[in-house]
């Protein structure tokens, strides 16, 4: 999900950002690094994960994406009146 978002937004601020005569370079650039991490994202947390090493980590992630669910559902709550 997040890189179905990330990407053309990034994309987007290449375009507008780079000269003309660049933005090939840099949106192969781009792109060809975004594809690198997506390789390697798996490998090196499988890593992380099989030493137990990444156990912090994956608990700050969860406190933090429920905290923001629980904000996000409370702001709804609030546009509709119901708090």
């Amino acid at each position: 999900i997040g890189s179905s978002i990330l990407r053309p937004c990034v994309t987007s601020l290449i375009t507008q950002k780079a000269s003309r005569e660049n933005q090939g370079k840099v949106l192969g650039l781009t792109n060809s690094i975004m594809s690198l991490t997506q390789i390697m994202a798996p490998m090196l947390s499988g890593i992380l994960i099989q030493h137990r090493l990444l156990n912090v980590w994956a608990w700050c992630g969860t406190l933090f994406s429920g905290a923001g669910f629980a904000l996000m559902m409370r702001q709804k709550n609030v546009n509709r009146g119901e708090l």
